[in-house]
């Protein structure tokens, strides 16, 4: 269920914020605002209608969502004091499952979300892969 998906890469999204004092604060900051306004538009879809008027500036949201997303991981990948922090504060990633579930479950809604969230779901298993892959060729490399 790509719902789901979406949920759990929202709060490993939080998870991968977690860096250095300085930047830490920053991709926290930019991925609050991004998973709230991306809840709160969520709050106003009642219908498919109502979706449909809302689903380009979510999927726009997503999409940046996303790129702070990789942006972190390879921040975190470059600097070997970029820590991750587990932070028990989840109000906005659990408002956005709410409505993300919320809305699932209104007719003709979970195909137009699930194709939002396909996109962003390539781009995040394609940076996965490229990372293991270049961690794997790095391995090999020692190994030698």
């Amino acid at each position: 269920m790509r719902v789901s998906k979406v949920a759990s890469l929202v709060l490993v999204t939080l998870l991968f914020m977690g860096c250095s004092p300085n930047s830490y604060e920053d991709y926290r900051k930019k991925g609050d605002a991004l998973v709230k306004s991306i809840a709160q538009d969520l709050q106003s879809v009642r219908s498919k209608e109502d979706l449909a008027k809302e689903i380009g500036p979510i999927k726009k949201k997503m999409k940046k969502l996303c790129a702070l997303m990789i942006e972190s991981s390879d921040y975190s990948e470059k600097h070997p004091d970029f820590h991750l922090k587990m932070d028990k504060n989840t109000l906005y990633s659990d408002q956005l499952q709410y409505e993300l579930l919320r809305v699932c479950e209104i007719e003709g809604c979970r195909k137009a979300l699930e194709d939002v969230q396909a996109d962003m779901l390539d781009k995040i298993d394609a940076y996965l892969r490229k990372v293991k892959r270049k961690k794997l060729s790095k391995s090999s490399y020692y190994q030698n």
